[in-house]
């Protein structure tokens, strides 16, 4: 298994300073979800034509891969998304020799309207266009897409072969009331792709935690992905560009390592 975290840990930090931390740290990936000010990411200038291919012998110099392009795509309602978001994702993932783009099925961590059909209509239409640059669409556990089972109902209804799953432990975990075994196990053909976080609900409110210090199952995550032969990336989600509070990346990050290091 590779580890990575997403930029999401570090929305203060240009590119520069990203590559560089993950080298330092010895990290094998970075999951890219905004630079800067740019909330989707081939908007930011590191990622335009004149700049794309010194960005990715950057990356490629430090030993690092790009794990996946989270794109601001939420496929279950027309008004967020559309395919030349998803063209430029996929333009910018290719350039960057990345496998995958991520759209979220859901707008919310907590199951909402959605209907089913639009959603596999939308990811029929987008695993096309992706398969075009080579490029593998995964939808998040998130939402009503945290309950395993419905999940795959969606993904054989759309029937391609660059259709995977980006598995978040949290949500089909704390939403779905899913067992770890239960998640991994359903999902074990199309897990391409893994959010790490930890939290803990107080309150009714869920708390994020460093790795480690809430009460998410991740040793029991890291072991079930073991089993199963994933080979991708874990990939530390600190919500810092959403929550200010959180502890620093410098922190987070060299803490991560360390943790999931030891799980592995």
């Amino acid at each position: 298994m590779k580890i990575a975290f997403s930029t999401l840990g570090c929305p203060d930090w240009i590119f520069p300073e990203i590559v560089s931390a993950a080298a330092d740290l010895k990290y094998d990936g970075i999951e890219i979800r905004g630079i800067g000010n740019n909330v989707f990411s081939p908007d930011s200038p590191v990622f335009s034509k004149d700049n794309i291919e010194a960005s990715a012998s950057r990356v490629a110099s430090k030993g690092l891969e790009i794990s996946c392009i989270d794109t601001t795509c939420i496929v279950c309602d027309e008004k967020l998304w559309n395919i030349e978001l998803i063209k430029k994702s996929c333009e910018t993932a290719k350039a960057l020799n990345c496998k995958y783009i991520r759209v979220l099925g859901d707008i919310a961590p907590a199951p909402g309207n959605v209907d089913d059909e639009n959603v596999i209509a939308a990811l029929k239409e987008i695993c096309a266009v992706a398969a075009g640059y080579g490029v593998t669409v995964i939808i998040e556990t998130n939402g009503v897409y945290s309950y395993s089972e419905r999940l795959l109902k969606v993904i054989s209804a759309v029937g391609a072969e660059n259709l995977g799953v980006l598995w978040d432990i949290q949500h089909p975990y704390r939403v779905a009331g899913e067992e770890i075994s239960h998640t991994a196990s359903a999902l074990a053909k199309y897990v391409k792709h893994v959010h790490i976080k930890d939290s803990v609900v107080e309150n009714g409110k869920t708390v994020y935690k460093m790795t480690g210090y809430g009460d998410l199952p991740i040793k029991e995550a890291v072991s079930a992905l073991k089993e199963i032969g994933f080979e991708g990336a874990l990939s530390l989600e600190w919500l810092k560009r959403w929550n200010r509070d959180l502890e620093d990346p410098g922190i987070v990050f060299a803490h991560y390592i360390r943790a999931i290091k030891a799980m592995i």
